[in-house]
């Protein structure tokens, strides 16, 4: 007696509620399943589906160092040897060099070399990956990256702010001029193109020499950047391709350093405040561009002095968002001076931590959703 057979509709749509891990395994059942899975309609539904029902979603966290990649689900412990973070093996060629973390948006992961201008966009979930065609600007002194999705176009697109110094010798002395130019990278047309329009705000973003990483975060359509030395955040936004600019939250006098990420949805910022004792304030934007609704979740407790009974921070500390963790006390997981994962509770205080590299190298985090979307093809 032959199998029994489901018709084509009814198979789709059974396909739609598996997990990602599970629609990789069953394109190889049969040629059919394969070219069903792997259509640009069957990758849209599934991911509007699993958007519009968070029980169908999958979250991870990404991490890059300069030895590899991992995989980490943050709603389970990191383990004393961080045991449940899982190796990745990039799918590309490339050269030698640490690939950083610009940015992720709809299980898509944005890199670049580090030192270089070379971007990859890559589906951890699925292996797709896609080496972007070289940038239409030359090389400069100082890069700032980000990477988004424009839902008007249904388009993923990278910005590339480089800045430039031209030095002019007069027979008064040296003049010095800094300038900037922005190119933006199509997925849909696999090219770049020169973004005219270069203002003041756009001039006001902070400035990293190439072995430096330059943090974006992605929301509400726009790509954001944190300008710490004077407190402002500056949004692109990637439909209307406009800036704006507006307050971070206001922490204690004589704060150190600000990182911006997300954070449930809102944008949040963490303040690392050298005061008198030495702090760490948590602050997400309750409602989004009004500068009125950052509010304080909480002050950090030094992790070790939580888990190891040592009073003060560190001063040359540091912490960078990584995610939520979508537990019932509200914990999330921080990035600390770019080597250990901690994980805090919503009080702020540490629940566990583990090593991931050590102070020469630096690890980039960042939060993704598995999804069957393309590297390839929007």
């Amino acid at each position: 007696m032959p199998p029994p057979s489901f018709p084509s509709d009814i198979t789709e749509d059974i396909l739609q509620f598996l997990p990602v891990k599970s629609l990789v395994r069953f394109k190889l059942v049969c040629s059919s399943w394969r070219s069903l899975i792997s259509s640009s309609q069957f990758r849209k539904t599934h991911f509007n589906r699993a958007f519009q029902n968070p029980k169908l979603s999958t979250h991870k966290a990404l991490l890059s160092t300069p030895s590899g990649f991992m995989v980490l689900d943050p709603r389970k412990p990191f383990g004393d040897d961080g045991g449940t973070m899982v190796n990745l093996t990039f799918p590309l060629e490339r050269e030698d060099g640490h690939l950083r973390i610009v940015g992720s948006c709809n299980g898509l992961v944005c890199l670049v070399l580090d030192g270089k201008r070379d971007f990859f966009l890559w589906n951890p979930s699925t292996g797709d990956c896609n080496k972007l065609p070289e940038a239409c600007t030359p090389a400069g002194e100082w890069y700032v990256h980000g990477f988004g999705y424009d839902s008007s176009s249904e388009d993923y697109k990278v910005v590339l702010v480089t800045t430039y110094v031209h030095i002019t010798t007069t027979g008064t002395g040296t003049l010095c001029r800094i300038e900037a130019e922005v190119a933006i990278f199509s997925l849909k047309r696999n090219s770049w193109r020169i973004f005219e329009e270069v203002n003041k705000v756009i001039r006001r973003l902070p400035r990293w020499d190439c072995d430096s990483f330059p943090e974006s975060t992605f929301l509400n359509g726009a790509i954001h950047w944190i300008n710490d030395i004077v407190g402002t955040i500056i949004a692109f936004d990637l439909a209307s391709e406009t800036t704006c600019e507006f307050q971070a939250a206001s922490p204690r006098s004589g704060f150190f350093n600000m990182d911006l990420g997300v954070l449930g949805g809102c944008l949040c910022l963490i303040h690392d405040c050298y005061t008198d004792p030495y702090c760490v304030e948590l602050w997400v934007m309750k409602e989004y561009g009004v500068e009125t609704s950052w509010t304080k979740l909480c002050n950090l407790v030094n992790p070790d002095n939580a888990l190891y009974g040592i009073d003060d921070f560190a001063w040359y500390d540091f912490y960078t968002t990584l995610c939520l963790c979508n537990s019932e006390d509200d914990a999330f997981i921080l990035i600390r001076s770019r080597t250990e994962l901690i994980r805090f509770n919503g009080r702020g205080e540490a629940l566990e931590k583990v090593c991931i590299c050590n102070y020469s190298d630096n690890c980039d985090g960042i939060a993704f959703v598995e999804s069957m979307v393309s590297a390839n093809d929007p």
